[in-house]
């Protein structure tokens, strides 16, 4: 809810503005308020009428709408943001024109407060000021990556959606340079971004060439800003602040933990700064950011290689016991097949016993010899024996 001056405020710039409250832009979006207004358009919250959805809707001043210079900044923007896709960058919609020759973006919009508003408060904890400076890289690489320079990275364009330092989105391209976009004079003899937050180059030193370098040193000049709790002194018109950019401004109220990632990104020549943004992001991932900057790791447990495992019951007594009795049972066969085995084929039959002699009778004829026993076939006493797996 806004405060009474908040209010007063906000009824001041309605009468200024170049759209109304509830009139309807394009037949599609219904204007609710004026969110911010800068020195070339008015950013307002509007409702698509046909689904419902807030956006952001971007659009000239009134009194610049004839400006074929502040058209043609608003076509870079549109260029620079349909060609982005991050979580850390504001999405883009469209570019339109209205019935009335109107030519306004169409954004997301984000709810949240501006870094500006809360170093405005009090200065940011070290943890929360990594947190967001690692995500503010991570959009900007993605943009420079695609060809893209933001150039007025300042406290003003970092929004925090919902309030929260992990979810940080840039916005306001409108002075981004797109390759092959022919930038040209564009700009005539004007200086493009914030006097406190641009790169030296900007300015027209180390031959004024801007490159990726460049969003480097503000993005050190941001996160020394929410640190502090105020932006550093860089100067307030165009002698004092080169003067200021000869050196790395001074840093000792800064706290240690972030202070020489923060002097090398204000390297003033772009040659001795990081790189990239990866390169700024492989600094701010520390040891400790790591741990208190992302979820923890599921532990994992690795169980130790475990001992071959005797049979249940099985111990050393039945054991000998079991070893026994197989020794008797293979006794007790071995002298069964033994007792079985044929006699050797040919072996004499014992004689037979005469029979006492008698008086009268003739003698009896002699016994006939018993037949020699038949030889058994040998054969399976056992069989095959069944295989075990």
């Amino acid at each position: 809810m806004l405060r009474p001056r908040q209010r007063r405020q906000q009824r001041a710039m309605d009468q200024e503005n170049t759209l109304p409250p509830e009139s309807l832009l394009g037949n599609t979006y219904r204007i609710e308020a004026l969110i911010a207004r800068g020195g070339m358009g008015e950013v307002y919250r509007a409702r698509n009428e046909t689904l419902g959805t807030l956006h952001a809707i971007k659009i000239i001043r009134a009194e610049l709408a004839g400006s074929s210079t502040i058209v043609e900044l608003f076509r870079r923007e549109a260029m620079a943001l349909r060609q982005l896709r991050s979580d850390a960058i504001v999405a883009y919609d469209g570019i339109f024109r209205d019935e009335r020759g109107r030519t306004y973006l169409v954004m997301e919009y984000v709810d949240g407060p501006s870094l500006a508003r809360l170093i405005g408060v009090r200065p940011l904890p070290v943890e929360d000021v990594r947190r967001m400076a690692i995500n503010v890289a991570a959009g900007l690489e993605i943009a420079h990556d695609k060809g893209v320079l933001h150039r007025d990275l300042s406290p003003d364009n970092i929004i925090f959606e919902g309030g929260d330092m992990m979810h940080p989105k840039i916005i306001d391209f409108g002075i981004a340079r797109v390759d092959g976009a022919g930038e040209g004079t564009l700009l005539g003899g004007q200086v493009a971004g914030k006097i406190s937050f641009i790169a030296p180059e900007q300015l027209g030193l180390y031959d004024g060439k801007v490159d990726a370098r460049s969003d480097i040193y503000s993005l050190g000049l941001v996160m020394a800003a929410a640190l502090l709790g105020r932006k550093l002194d860089m100067g307030r018109n165009i002698e004092t602040a080169l003067a200021a950019r000869r050196q790395v401004p001074d840093l000792s109220a800064l706290p240690e933990a972030l202070r020489p990632v923060i002097a090398a990104m204000l390297q003033p020549d772009p040659a001795k700064r990081p790189a990239s943004m990866s390169d700024v992001i492989l600094r701010l991932y520390t040891p400790g950011s790591l741990r208190s900057s992302l979820p923890p790791a599921p532990a994992i447990d690795v169980p130790a290689p475990a001992a071959p495992r005797r049979p249940k019951g099985l111990d050393r007594k039945r054991l000998l016991i079991w070893a026994g009795g197989a020794l008797l049972l293979a006794a007790a066969t071995f002298g069964a097949l033994l007792a079985l085995r044929p006699p050797t084929p040919g072996a004499e039959a014992p004689a037979a016993v005469p029979a006492a002699a008698a008086p009268a009778p003739a003698a009896a004829p002699a016994a006939p010899s018993p037949a020699a026993p038949t030889p058994e076939a040998p054969g399976g006493f056992l069989g095959d024996r069944a295989k075990t797996r």
